[in-house]
């Protein structure tokens, strides 16, 4: 008895079966192959951006390890997060920077409320320093909160006075002597008045102004104006109460020095240039050209100390009175002050000559 032929195997239309017959079908032939490349090129993109996502969440997680990165923060990308070892090493080195920043900066006594220690940064600085790509070896700067550096305390009068002993010891000489400048706030400094002692008629006014008219000013101090020489006029300018001067005569047989006086007043307008016979019509109130000082007579010398004196000394050669005679104000040095001094009292044992005047 012979058994009848089996029946051809035909598939299900649909289920499992029909997936793997369909996929058996499809491997059998050449076409399939191209299908494969053609799905893993679709499918590469993909499937490298999740493994660079998990590659980037595990280095992060190496990263934060021993310091927990603060909660509310996302890590940045992985391409700025350095290996986890680079990682530590750049954590410690900028603890270590950051301490040795703060070591050095003075505490305020009350200590820093804001933070247990002076130079430790916040928990999680240095990961989320190292996270964001800060370079290693830096510091975080300043802690919030640090005292801000003390201002130095300005210098009391007592240390301004000591620290300049010339113009200390200048004005208590002046004060000793009893003059009105004896709060000169710088050395005194000296000058030449010249004046004529002869009469001399210019533009109907007599120009004569001798240390005798001076004398018989009311308190011998006269205002010292008609000043119209801008190199003079700045020696004016320059005055300070206290500074003393040599009183000259000029237009006269014997010109010389006959006096001594003192600036009694600061420079202040000459009020001779807006009215009189020296007026500028170039000066007005509100810009003045022309300044002038307060004089008061001193003392007169013992003896005229002439010209021709003072031209043969040797060390007065250099005087801006033999030097640029015409002058009406002229600058004297203190060595030339105490060489016309002992001129004066040349012949006696003392050449200090009245003490004071002498040392100016």
């Amino acid at each position: 008895m012979t058994s009848p032929p089996a029946a051809a195997f035909v598939p299900p239309a649909s289920g499992p079966v029909a997936v793997w017959a369909t996929a058996t079908a499809a491997a059998s032939t050449a076409a399939p192959a191209a299908a494969v490349r053609q799905r893993w090129a679709s499918v590469r993109p993909v499937a490298v951006d999740a493994v660079r996502r998990l590659a980037a969440r595990l280095l992060a997680v190496a990263a934060s390890m021993g310091s927990p990165a603060p909660s509310g923060r996302r890590l940045r990308s992985h391409a700025a997060a350095p290996p986890a070892g680079a990682a530590r090493q750049s954590r410690g080195a900028a603890t270590t920077a950051s301490a040795a920043g703060t070591s050095k900066r003075r505490r305020p006594a009350g200590g820093d409320k804001n933070s247990s220690s002076a130079g430790a940064p916040p928990p999680g600085a240095a990961a989320e320093g190292t996270a964001a790509g800060a370079p290693a070896g830096r510091g975080r700067g300043r802690p919030r909160g640090a005292a801000k550096k003390r201002p130095k305390p300005a210098p009391s009068a007592a240390a301004s006075s000591s620290s300049s002993p010339p113009a200390a010891a200048d004005a208590a000489a002046s004060a000793a002597s009893g003059g009105s400048g004896g709060a000169v706030p710088r050395p005194r400094h000296y000058f030449l008045f010249k004046s004529e002692g002869a009469s001399r008629i210019e533009d109907g006014v007599d120009a004569k102004f001798s240390i005798d008219d001076l004398a018989a000013c009311a308190a011998a101090t006269t205002p010292w104006d008609g000043v119209r020489n801008y190199e003079a006029r700045n020696l004016i300018r320059s005055m300070r109460v206290g500074d003393r001067g040599l009183f000259y005569h000029s237009n006269v047989k014997e010109p010389g020095i006959v006096g001594v006086v003192e600036v009694v007043s600061p420079p202040r307008p000459d009020p001779t240039q807006f009215t009189g016979p020296h007026t500028d019509a170039k000066a007005t109130h509100d810009a003045p050209r022309w300044d002038l000082v307060d004089v008061r007579l001193h003392r007169r010398m013992r003896r005229l100390v002439s010209l021709r004196e003072i031209r043969a000394r040797p060390a007065l050669a250099d005087m801006a009175l033999v030097r640029r005679s015409r002058l009406s104000v002229s600058p004297v040095r203190r060595e030339e002050w105490k060489e016309v001094l002992r001129m004066e009292q040349e012949g006696e044992a003392d050449l200090e000559g009245g003490g004071e005047d002498t040392k100016g």
